[in-house]
C-alpha cells in the first residue's frame, strides 16, 4: 500500500524535471491524495450520523476525488500549471459548497484559512503566476463567504444537534488538514534542507578541489572588480608578476600591472564594449619594474550589481622573443634571397598549382593575388623547355636520387625576358606528388656570357681571316688558341688546344708529312 502511495505522489517527476519542481509536484500530489482520503472519511462519518444529507455529501466527495485524480494526471503529463490551478481552486469550491449547503454557523469556512496558509508556504516563490493563483483562491473564498453572510443563504435547515455535530466535523477536518499539510510540508522542507546541506558539502569539496587545481595551474587566473581591484588570484598569477604571496598580489591595485593607466583604461573600455576579449597581447609590469608579454583572455560578468572581470593571463615573453627572432630571420632570408636572386618554390602538378615565396613571385613577374592562377602562365613562359620534358627530367633524376637542373629563357607576363636556372626535386606521399626546389635569376650572367662569346667570336674571326699565323699560349705553356693560318687542318688544330710544344714534337715525329 505504501509503495502504491509513493508511486502515485511521484507522478509527474521525470529525469529532466528540475529539483525545485520535483519537490512541488510531490507535495501537491501528496496533499491532494491524503486530503481526498480525509474528506471521504469525514464525509462518511457525517453521512452516518446525518443520513438525510448523504446524497449531497457523496456528490461533494466524488467531485473532490475526481479533482484529486485530475491533479495527479495533469502532473503526469507535465501540465504543471493547470494541475496547480485545480489544486488551489478545488478546495475553495468545496468549502463554499459545504458552507452554502449547511450554513456559515457550522464553521466550514475556516478551513479556507488553513488551506490558504498552507498554499502560501508551499508556493512561497513570488512568481507572477503564483501570486495570481493565490489571489484567486483568496478572492473566491472571501467573496463567496461574504455573499453567503449578507444574504444568509443556506439550502437546508439544521437542528442544534446537527449544527453541533457539523461543527465538530469541521473542527476535526480542519485539525486533520493542518496536521497532514504541516507534516507533508515539514517533510518536504526537511528533504530540501538535507539536500541543500549535501549540495553545500559537495560544493565545498568541489571548491576545495578547484582551489587546489587553480593554485597548481601554470596559467594565471584572476577575478577582479572593475572598481575595487582583485577579488581572487591563483599562485601562478602572483608568481608571474613577481609577488611572494597571493595576499600581497590581491592588495595591489590592477593599475600597477600596466605601463600606464591609459593602457588599462583602453583595455577596460574594450571589455565593456565587447563583453569579453580573447588572446589580447599586452605588455605587463612586474613588481621589480621589469616588463613581460602576456596573452589576456577575460569576460565581463555582473554579480550583485557589481561588474567583475574573470580571465587568464599567459606569459609568452619567450614565445614573443622567438617570434621576433623568427620574423627577423625571415626578413634576413627574404633580403638574402632578394640580393642573391635565389628563391624557393613548390609546385603541385596534380592540382595545377604553385607555391612560392614573395621574391620568387617577383622573379617570375607575378603579384600576390596571381599566385593561384600562375601555373599555366609559368609553363607558357618557359621558352627552352616544356612541361613534358620537365616531368621526364624530374622523374629520371628522382629514380637516380639526384636533382634535375635546367636553365631556360623565361618571358614574364609583362613581356620582359629573363634567364632562370632551376634545381628541382620530387617528393611523394602515397599518390600525392609535388615538386620543390630553387630558382635563380641568372639573366645578367647569361647576358655577360653571351656578350663574352660574341666578343670572342668577333676577335677569333679577325685572327682567322688576317694573313698572320697567330697562337695564344697560357701560363703553363700550353696552346690556348691557334688560328687557321697557323694550322689549317681543323681536326689537328682542335687536337693541339691544350697541348704543349713537347706534345706537338712527339706527335709530329712520326707524322713529318702532316700539313701545317
Amino acid at each position: 500500500m505504501i509503495s502504491i502511495f509513493h508511486r502515485i505522489i511521484s507522478k509527474g517527476i521525470f529525469s529532466d524535471t528540475p529539483i525545485g519542481l520535483r519537490d512541488e509536484v510531490r507535495v501537491i500530489n501528496s496533499i491532494k491524495v491524503q486530503g481526498a482520503a480525509m474528506v471521504w472519511v469525514a464525509g462518511l462519518l457525517v453521512a452516518y450520523f446525518m443520513p438525510a444529507h448523504w446524497i449531497f455529501l457523496f456528490s461533494v466527495m466524488c467531485i473532490h476525488l475526481c479533482a484529486a485524480l485530475l491533479v495527479v494526471y495533469l502532473n503526469s503529463i507535465k501540465l504543471y500549471r493547470t494541475a496547480r490551478t485545480i489544486f488551489i481552486v478545488d478546495p475553495a469550491i468545496l468549502i463554499l459548497a459545504l458552507s452554502a449547503y449547511f450554513g456559515l454557523e457550522v464553521n466550514f469556512q475556516y478551513i479556507a484559512l488553513v488551506c490558504f496558509l498552507a498554499f502560501v508556504f508551499l508556493f512561497k516563490s513570488r512568481t507572477a503566476y503564483n501570486v495570481r493563483t493565490l489571489a484567486a483562491f483568496m478572492l473566491i473564498t472571501l467573496l463567496g463567504t461574504l455573499f453567503l453572510f449578507l444574504f444568509d443563504l443556506r439550502f437546508t435547515e439544521l437542528t442544534l444537534d446537527e449544527v453541533r455535530n457539523l461543527r465538530v466535523a469541521a473542527f476535526s477536518l480542519s485539525s486533520g488538514l493542518c496536521i497532514m499539510m504541516g507534516a507533508v510540508l515539514y517533510q518536504s522542507a526537511a528533504k530540501t534542507n538535507a539536500r541543500t546541506q549535501e549540495t553545500l558539502k559537495v560544493s565545498a569539496q568541489d571548491a576545495s578541489i578547484l582551489q587546489t587545481i587553480s593554485d597548481n595551474m601554470e596559467e594565471a587566473i584572476f577575478k577582479s572588480s572593475v572598481e575595487h581591484g582583485f577579488v581572487y588570484v591563483n599562485e601562478a598569477f602572483a608568481r608571474i608578476f613577481g609577488y611572494e604571496t597571493k595576499q600581497r598580489m590581491m592588495a595591489t591595485h590592477p593599475v600597477n600591472l600596466y605601463n600606464s593607466k591609459v593602457e588599462r583604461d583602453s583595455l577596460l573600455a574594450r571589455i565593456s564594449r565587447q563583453g569579453k576579449v580573447s588572446n589580447v597581447l599586452m605588455n605587463y609590469r612586474r613588481i621589480d619594474g621589469t616588463n613581460f608579454w602576456g596573452r589576456l583572455s577575460c569576460t565581463l560578468i555582473r554579480e550583485e550589481n557589481n561588474d567583475y572581470i574573470v580571465g587568464t593571463i599567459t606569459d609568452i615573453t619567450l614565445q614573443q622573443e622567438q617570434n621576433e627572432q623568427l620574423q627577423e630571420s625571415e626578413q634576413q632570408l627574404r633580403n638574402a634571397q632578394q640580393l642573391a636572386k635565389l628563391v624557393n618554390w613548390r609546385i603541385y602538378p596534380q592540382e595545377v598549382r604553385v607555391e612560392w615565396s614573395a621574391e620568387c613571385a617577383h622573379i617570375h613577374g607575378f603579384l600576390a593575388m596571381d599566385y593561384q592562377d600562375s601555373f599555366s602562365v609559368w609553363i607558357d613562359g618557359l621558352q627552352d623547355i616544356d612541361l613534358e620534358k620537365i616531368e621526364q627530367g624530374i622523374m629520371r633524376a628522382s629514380q637516380m636520387n639526384d636533382s634535375f637542373e635546367f636553365g631556360s629563357w623565361y618571358c614574364v607576363p609583362s613581356g620582359a625576358k629573363k634567364y632562370l636556372y632551376y634545381i628541382c626535386g620530387l617528393e611523394k606521399n602515397g599518390e600525392y606528388v609535388h615538386w620543390y626546389g630553387t630558382v635563380q635569376d641568372r639573366t645578367e650572367l647569361k647576358n655577360q656570357e653571351l656578350e663574352l662569346i660574341s666578343t670572342r667570336q668577333f676577335y677569333q674571326n679577325i685572327l682567322d681571316n688576317i694573313p698572320v699565323e697567330a697562337i695564344l699560349i697560357d701560363e703553363n705553356l700550353n696552346y690556348h688558341y691557334i688560328s687557321k693560318n697557323a694550322i689549317q687542318d681543323d681536326e689537328f688544330r682542335e687536337w693541339m688546344k691544350g697541348k704543349s710544344n713537347q706534345s706537338y714534337s712527339e706527335f709530329r715525329g712520326p707524322m713529318a708529312n702532316s700539313p701545317k
